[in-house]
């Protein structure tokens, strides 16, 4: 959706029309992105449990990885935003130049952390999550050289954050609550539901989205 629209508004030279689009790319990204990487850090072990069912002692030693490849949810999602804003601009060639960089700085943490026992298996997880971050911290530097109007990412992520912390303070003690009366892996799953609303609510009232912005999205009438 981002590629077609922003190319038309690039080619119409429409200013605030590309700065609108942008914006709101960008912003749809974290509003699902940023409550997606809290659910799966904070449920990391019932999640796993659930998935996992047959497999228990598995699912305990993958749930610590969970949590920590949890906040790369946010990089790669905005990694596939960026990279279609990229090449709607015309530089093709510039997402793939940052995607190697973020792959070797990977391999040389990788080998770093994995080279250390202590850390061992979850060296792969953070090696992950920081050559994600490498990537789209060098698109977004791109992005505000090629669209100098585009707000600060990290000023939009701020509300979809503040309502994820409101959703995760709200379902973590409901999900205490069940697991006194089921398994944990069954308690995660209405759990779950009711994270999706809480943020539904938050997000409204914290304007993590407004009524202006969903009008604008494809169907959004």
């Amino acid at each position: 959706i981002v590629l077609p629209m922003l190319s038309g508004a690039i080619a119409k030279k429409e200013k605030r029309e590309i700065n609108r689009i942008s914006m709101l790319s960008l912003r749809m990204t974290l509003m699902v992105a940023i409550p997606s990487a809290a659910g799966l850090c904070i449920f990391a072990k019932p999640i796993c449990s659930l998935l996992l069912y047959s497999r228990p002692e598995f699912a305990a030693n993958t749930a610590p990885l969970l949590a920590v490849m949890a906040p790369a949810v946010i990089t790669a999602s905005l990694l596939y935003t960026t990279n279609s804003m990229i090449q709607a601009v015309g530089k093709v060639y510039v997402p793939v130049i940052n995607m190697i960089v973020g792959t070797v700085v990977r391999i040389g943490v990788v080998y770093v952390l994995c080279g250390i026992p202590e850390i061992n298996a979850m060296g792969s997880a953070v090696g992950t999550f920081v050559s994600y971050l490498v990537m789209i911290i060098l698109n977004l530097i791109a992005l505000h050289r090629m669209l100098p109007g585009i707000p600060s990412v990290v000023r939009m992520g701020i509300r979809p954050l503040l309502a994820s912390v409101i959703m995760g303070a709200v379902s973590y003690p409901v999900y205490l609550l069940l697991t006194r009366f089921m398994r944990e892996k069954f308690a995660v799953i209405p759990v779950i539901l009711l994270a999706i609303l809480v943020y539904l609510v938050a997000a409204v009232f914290t304007k993590a989205i407004t009524r202006e912005e969903i009008v604008q999205l494809p169907k959004g009438e």
